[in-house]
């Protein structure tokens, strides 16, 4: 198989010009999909301070776990997305505009 991301070529390679090229091909591949976990994952830092700040509670729980379990959730779904549909082969004909579009 000849695609860039064949799990032969990634199995030959130990370092990390993998994960760049597993990157490269996922962000030209599905960039909605990637760019919008790249926000959702920064956004939840800040989320992730707040709770260590703020210490409302409600029934035991901090008030920022739920917001950002969501965002680590929902961030990691899209990147799994990403990922698996930069494995899928890219459809003749298919134009830059309509790789934006999920």
């Amino acid at each position: 198989m000849n695609h860039p991301l064949s799990s032969a070529r990634l199995a030959g390679a130990h370092n990390g010009s993998t994960v760049l090229r597993l990157c490269r091909e996922t962000f030209s591949r599905a960039p909605a999909l990637a760019w919008t976990a790249l926000a959702l994952f920064i956004i939840s830092l800040p989320t992730l301070l707040l709770g260590v700040v703020d210490d409302r509670m409600l029934q035991g729980v901090s008030v920022w776990t739920k917001p950002w379990k969501f965002q680590v959730s929902i961030g990691l779904h899209l990147l799994t997305l990403a990922v698996v549909s930069a494995w899928l082969p890219r459809p003749a004909g298919r134009s830059l505009a309509r790789s934006y579009v999920v």
